[in-house]
């Protein structure tokens, strides 16, 4: 199992602190640059904990030493990603499990510089299989191009809208990345390694030199660095032949790599050849620590490593009135190579790309303030201050003012607040203080809509307070709200945590796994020690483990995938809040098999939460071998009689996944059916599920008299003309059977 793909399911967990004293330098000119990326995963961060992941930049002469700039949430992750002058567009999708098809997000347009991030279109063009591999800014034609996939057009190039983010296929293509150079030239590398030269008006691919690093593995980017003119490749692939000998050095996708393609220099206009001689490339080592990185960015000055850096202290405040902007910054003291600055011959203000202001006989480290006031239309402005010298101009160096009066930012600290029967919520958050756009903004101006989600209950309606109480449960199920701050500028969403409230089930209460979208409307599960290896659902694994394919939840963990961020199992499964009658016996059965030894514990508490729970029983779950008869490994029956005290109340069922890591190179534990039944009769007669004369008959369930039917959400269901699903049958004797209607 790759653990990159359990990370999604993790919270921070263990802190690793990283300095640059401890990684590898490399040997590129003018290293202590900055570049930006995005990780998908990354086991060191240097200012978070594993297993955070998301944009960070890191310099070129350490490329492992990498700051996480704008954290993800855990289920989001990017296909690609590439960055117009400070400002990153990306695709994301949202991520449930392993075995579903991720779902596509509204292209997502990220500022590097304030950290504001704005929702556009979807990027999807309806098709679910149309993915974007890779995507970059041509700086010439200021046109953001990506290289994707699609059932019905294969591989081609697609122009990205940059103001509602839909795409426009341009030609057919071959690769999997895809780069711009400073005069519009496209490349792109394929699956056997060659770097190719792509004709937009054609399709036509040229191959134009051999990198002899083959067969791609996922999450690559391509970019220029159009200081020098050399091309990065963020790179995994399975081989790399690239030196002398021609002898295989790959690390078989293991790690990704930072490469330099020095691509000889033809003049714009004219196209590369395989005749055309100079290229070469350098490796210059790991990105990160097993890492997938993609959405490469490399800031550049146009005049070089000796023109002069980028400005300092750069602000950009809309003005009290807010109808002008007031500017403050720092020339730069160094060259935009890292060395001493001796001379600056000026600089310019350029607003909107329109220049606004000039001034020469400045020295370096002098500080500027610049003001402007009147400037119209309502809106974000972005300003750039070039500084320049004999060399040429500096880097853009941006910063953003919002003019006018600005729509509120989103409220803070949701705090979702359950009574003791889960059927009333107290919902509080703090007001905006500030305009989304850090724009001129009236605090008092500001009311509030809250919505409950999934099913759109509007609990209250242009409110002042910021608090507001929900008691309209008609079911049980997993809820969250969304408030909404408003004023006559607009509104702006923020969403609180996911919750289980509702009037609570009763007795039996059964899980199978078959529906995960059954059971998390209900069940809650936890990865409890944050190490990303946690409970998955509705996958077909087992059959390779052992022999079929039920469904289950199951915990896996693999040899390739233990290394020193594993932890003792801590893995949660909580019922939903189930009402336990005064006067009555209560008992717990569950089916689980093992690859190997697992330590597995039954709790509950009054909470659908860790915190709280209290231990009943606790099992070891070896593994039963296989069962001759059907070729498969059996599942073994566990029975625990609930505690007398937890009758009276509303309750949960807590089950936990504790196995040491200790020896034990692999983890692969399933749990197949958990049943919570009413046991007055003591709790040796709660038996296997096949010790009663159940069956199903056309759209019958034939039981024993006296029996009861219920569907998966404990309401009584009958007997006869039953429609598809499935169904626990309590006998008299007090064992529950699991049937299926088709």
């Amino acid at each position: 199992m790759n653990k990159s793909l359990l990370a999604f399911a993790a919270c921070a967990a263990l802190s690793l602190s990283w300095s640059a004293d401890t990684m590898a330098q490399t040997a590129v000119e003018h290293g202590g640059r900055t570049f930006y990326g995005f990780f998908l995963s990354n086991e060191n961060f240097n200012n978070a904990v594993y297993p955070s992941y998301g944009f960070s930049k890191q310099t070129f002469a350490f490329p492992g030493n990498n700051e996480l700039i704008f954290p993800f949430d855990g289920i989001t992750g990017l296909y690609a990603a590439t960055c117009a002058e400070g400002i990153y567009y990306a695709c994301p999708y949202s991520f449930s499990s392993s075995m579903q098809e991720p779902a596509a997000m509204p292209v997502m347009k990220y500022n590097i510089t304030n950290g504001l991030v704005e929702d556009l279109g979807k990027w999807n063009q309806e098709d679910n299989h149309f993915k974007p591999s890779d995507m970059t800014y041509d700086i010439l034609n200021k046109k953001i191009y990506a290289i994707c996939f699609s059932d019905t057009e294969g591989t081609s190039i697609y122009e990205m809208n940059m103001d509602n983010g839909a795409f426009t296929r341009v030609c057919s293509a071959r690769g999997g990345v895809i780069a711009a150079d400073a005069t519009g030239r496209i490349f792109t590398i394929d699956h056997d390694g060659w770097l190719y030269q792509i004709n937009l008006s054609n399709g036509k691919a040229t191959p134009i030199f051999d990198t002899k690093c083959t067969s791609m593995m996922s999450n690559q980017s391509l970019e220029f660095d159009h200081t020098t003119g050399e091309l990065y490749w963020a790179s995994i692939t399975m081989t790399d032949s690239y030196n002398d000998e021609g002898v295989d050095t790959g690390d078989r996708g293991r790690m990704t790599h930072l490469r330099a393609i020095k691509v000889p220099t033809l003049p714009a206009g004219q196209n590369y050849t395989s005749s055309v001689k100079g290229f070469d490339m350098t490796d210059f080592g790991e990105i990160g620590t097993n890492a997938r990185f993609q959405g490469l960015y490399i800031p550049y000055a146009e005049g070089g490593f000796d023109a002069p850096g980028a400005v300092e202290e750069f602000s950009a405040v809309s003005n009290s009135t807010g109808t002008g902007s007031n500017l403050s910054f720092k020339l730069p003291v160094k060259t935009f190579g890292g060395d001493e600055l001796t001379s600056i011959n000026g600089y310019a203000i350029y607003r909107d790309g329109v220049e606004v202001s000039y001034a020469s006989s400045v020295t370096p480290g002098q500080a500027v303030t610049w003001s402007e006031d009147g400037i119209g239309e309502a809106g974000m402005y972005r300003y750039d201050v070039i500084v320049f010298n004999a060399a040429g101009d500096g880097p853009k160096t941006p910063a953003f003012s919002y003019i006018g009066n600005d729509r509120p930012a989103a409220v803070k600290d949701i705090a979702v607040n359950i009574s003791q029967d889960f059927t009333t919520v107290d919902l509080t958050w703090t007001a905006p203080t500030e305009g989304f756009h850090l724009g001129a903004f009236d605090p008092a101006s500001v009311t509030y809509d809250v919505v409950r989600l999934p099913d759109n209950f509007k609990v209250a309606e242009n409110i002042t307070d910021t608090k507001a109480t929900d008691t309209f449960f008609r079911r049980m199920l997993r809820y969250s709200y969304q408030v909404i701050a408003k004023n006559s500028q607009g509104e702006t969403v923020a969403t609180s945590s996911e919750f289980i409230a509702g009037p609570a089930k009763t007795v039996p209460v059964s899980e199978d796994f078959i529906d995960e979208n059954s059971f998390r409307n209900s069940w809650m599960d936890y990865d409890n020690n944050n190490d990303g290896m946690s409970w998955l659902f509705g996958t077909t694994l087992g059959h390779a483990i052992f022999g079929d394919y039920e469904q289950c939840a199951e915990y896996i963990v693999s040899m390739t995938s233990i290394d020193s961020n594993t932890k003792d199992a801590d893995e949660w499964l909580i019922s939903p809040p189930i009402k336990f009658e005064e006067g009555k016996k209560y008992a717990v059965k569950f089916k689980a098999r093992a690859f190997d030894p697992e330590k597995f514990n039954v709790y509950f508490g009054p909470r659908n939460v860790v915190e709280g729970m209290q231990q009943v029983a606790s099992y070891d779950v070896v593994p039963v071998g296989i069962d001759p008869a059907t070729g498969t490994t059996g599942f073994a029956t566990f029975v625990t009689e609930l505690p007398d005290e937890i009758c009276g109340t509303i309750s949960c069922v807590g089950f936990q996944l504790a196995t040491p890591l200790g020896e034990q190179p692999t983890h692969y534990f399933q749990v197949s059916t958990i049943d919570i039944v009413e046991n007055n009769s003591g709790i040796d007669n709660i038996g296997a599920d096949t010790e009663e004369p159940v069956r199903v008959e056309g759209r019958d369930i034939i039981a024993p008299a006296g029996s009861a039917v219920y569907d998966l959400a404990g309401r009584p269901a009958g007997t006869t003309d039953l429609p598809a699903g499935v169904y626990i049958v309590t006998t008299p004797a007090r064992n529950n059977v699991k049937v299926v209607v088709k």
